[in-house]
């Protein structure tokens, strides 16, 4: 008796990757003293990639004050204010009695066991299906959305700010070397349209199942080395003729527009650029996203390495619904 519980969710990362396991750490206290914590992860969200975790271990209370605390519980105050409103997804049909819409028609016919999280949304509300576990602050890997909802939207509100034009510009000019042959004619424009002229197989997600396209860009975390991998498909075509599914092409615009926006800023090796911070000032702190959708993975697995581009973020439940 005498001492209370605490609760917090936490994530694990694959390292270099977007799946996410997610769980819950609890632990005993008073204002002197902590008991041993156990933790347990019971949900993962990458069918490849499952396993069983739990454990225990001791904990140390340190009394102290935690930095910027007022800052930190008002920014959490505010995002929690501003999330979208939850009903339970069985009450779509309470509340839409006429619509011959049934909750059991949602994620139907998939394997309740692999799914994470699902829902809809109607007039400013969220029905949301049984999350497990903090359905609020569950962090549901981007992979391929992250192509929209970070690449393109960054390209639109860079060309919403300085023109049309932007979209045009040359990725030759923002490399660290002029790139060789026909990547010299690749715009921005192409890199996004995934139309540069450049792969080795046509085929539906060939090149992007291709070992070395594995080897040399997905499991390389240095950014140079992720950057080579990505420009050494083959010229085909001029850009702009045929769309090749490339995350390559992805990662090849966010450092452009990376580059372009140090330049803009003065960015220096001290203070590098970052499109992701463009991005959460611009679009996602106005959209009122989480503050796990502003820590992506990143290049060198380090904290001012740059974002892939096209996967590698974190949304919850409200986020998603917020961009689309």
């Amino acid at each position: 008796g005498g001492k209370s519980r605490a609760s917090l969710p936490i994530t694990l990362v694959e390292r270099n990757q977007n799946c996410a396991y997610h769980g819950v750490v609890s632990f005993l206290f008073d204002g002197s003293s902590t008991s041993p914590a156990a933790f347990q992860v019971t949900q993962e969200t990458c069918k490849y990639f499952k396993f069983d975790l739990w454990d225990a271990g001791p904990t140390r209370f340190v009394a102290g004050e935690a930095p910027d605390a007022g800052a930190v519980a008002a920014a959490y105050a505010a995002e929690v204010a501003a999330r979208i409103p939850v009903r339970a997804i069985d009450q779509v049909r309470d509340d839409y009695p006429r619509s011959q819409v049934y909750a059991q028609s949602f994620a139907g016919g998939m394997d309740r066991e692999h799914i994470t999280a699902y829902g809809v949304a109607k007039d400013g509300v969220h029905y949301a299906g049984p999350v497990r576990p903090y359905p609020d602050q569950i962090r549901l890997p981007s992979y391929s959305t992250a192509k929209t909802a970070f690449a393109a939207v960054a390209l639109m509100r860079l060309a919403q700010i300085h023109g049309e034009e932007f979209a045009s510009l040359h990725l030759r000019d923002y490399l660290p070397k002029p790139p060789r042959g026909a990547w010299q004619s690749v715009t921005f424009e192409h890199l996004l349209d995934m139309a540069t002229g450049h792969y080795w197989d046509p085929g539906d997600q060939e090149d992007e199942k291709d070992t070395t396209t594995e080897l040399n860009f997905f499991v390389v975390e240095n950014q140079n080395r992720k950057l080579r991998g990505a420009l050494a498909f083959t010229t085909r075509e001029p850009p702009g003729q045929r769309w090749v599914y490339h995350t390559t092409d992805t990662y090849l615009l966010t450092y452009a527009m990376t580059e372009y926006v140090g330049r803009l800023t003065g960015a220096t090796k001290k203070k590098p650029a970052d499109l992701l911070g463009f991005v959460a000032d611009e679009v996602y702190i106005p959209l009122g996203l989480s503050a796990g959708a502003l820590q992506p993975v990143r290049t060198d697995n380090r904290a001012d390495g740059r974002p892939f581009g096209g996967f590698g973020m974190f949304w919850t439940p409200d986020d998603i619904l917020k961009i689309a």
